[in-house]
């Protein structure tokens, strides 16, 4: 087996009470397949100058290296120590089921979706390019300029990007997924485009976007909210890239303006296609529950036109 391939994350916590509160959150938003909370433990350590002992509660995480970073940054939202402990060590062997377990109860395996077919997202975004000029259209009077740099993530780009810049004449685009396929889908796409240099495709893991924080003014996720696992991560993550000011439109549909006439005509195959690649539905308690662990409620507006569509504001 791989050296490095799954890991043990050593958290400590100052009460039971956050250590649940974090536990529950990581293996809900599928950052950690099990969480064990180790009560009582005596801490002796040094802080500011000073040699303290508390007693504190430990938790240590089952997970994958790649979650490693949106873990540490959950549990640093979560915490109450200025500077938490958050120590990865890797799992040298295990048991083959029970690291298969963990393969299927995190975002690396479930939050992909392998099985999604490139043919049918083709034909879906084919179906879907009398809805762009709709969706720019919109996309472009939320974010209220002409201008800055945008990421559109996902398989279902890049036809809303395309629209948008020819509303926005000064933005620059950057297309991204993590699947190789898609990847080269894209390019082919964009070099279809007369658009040179104000657009770009990149290898990303919507989970763990490869950006520092505040690199975007616009961010865009077509189908965020129904492919995925882990939606929460997707949104953090989003919100995280943004600059302030910046916007993030996030969600799926036809777009608010566009005409019943339209939607009727291509509504049925659209349909069909989207139950073969995994669409799943939202009910408003499943989208609260969302935003909340995304800590995002208080700065998004949910238009439901046609659609469910999140604008996220920095």
């Amino acid at each position: 087996m791989p050296d490095h391939e799954y890991l043990l994350v050593s958290i400590t916590t100052t009460s039971s009470e956050e250590a649940e509160r974090i536990a529950e959150a990581l293996v809900q938003e599928r950052l950690a397949a099990c969480v064990n909370i180790v009560p009582a433990i005596t801490s002796i350590y040094r802080w500011q100058g000073e040699v303290h002992r508390d007693s504190e509660v430990l938790l240590i995480a089952k997970s994958r290296p790649e979650l490693f970073d949106p873990l540490a940054a959950r549990v640093k939202e979560l915490h109450s120590y200025e500077v938490p402990e958050i120590i990865a060590l890797p799992i040298v062997a295990g048991s083959k089921a029970y690291l298969n377990w963990i393969d299927e109860s995190v975002q690396g395996e479930i939050g992909d979706v392998p099985a999604m077919n490139l043919e049918d997202i083709k034909r879906i975004n084919q179906l879907f390019a009398e809805f762009y000029p709709y969706l720019a259209r919109q996309i472009a009077n939320a974010y209220g300029r002409e201008d800055g740099l945008a990421l559109e993530i996902g398989p279902y780009s890049p036809g809303i990007s395309i629209e948008l810049t020819k509303l926005c004449p000064g933005l620059k685009v950057i297309l991204g997924d993590s699947s190789a396929e898609v990847l080269s889908y894209l390019e082919e796409r964009a070099a279809e485009t007369s658009l040179g240099e104000r657009i770009e495709v990149k290898e990303l893991d919507k989970f763990n976007l490869p950006f520092a924080a505040a690199t975007f003014d616009l961010v865009i996720f077509r189908g965020g909210l129904f492919f995925w696992e882990g939606q929460a991560q997707i949104l953090r993550e989003s919100y995280r890239v943004l600059k302030t000011g910046g916007v993030a439109i996030i969600g799926g549909g036809f777009g608010a303006e566009a005409p019943n006439e339209l939607i009727e005509a291509k509504a049925a195959e659209i349909r069909e296609l989207n139950q073969r690649l995994g669409k799943r539905t939202l009910s408003e308690a499943e989208l609260s529950d969302i935003l909340g662990q995304a800590g995002l409620t208080a700065c998004t507006e949910v238009e439901r036109r046609h659609g469910l569509w999140l604008t996220i504001r920095k």
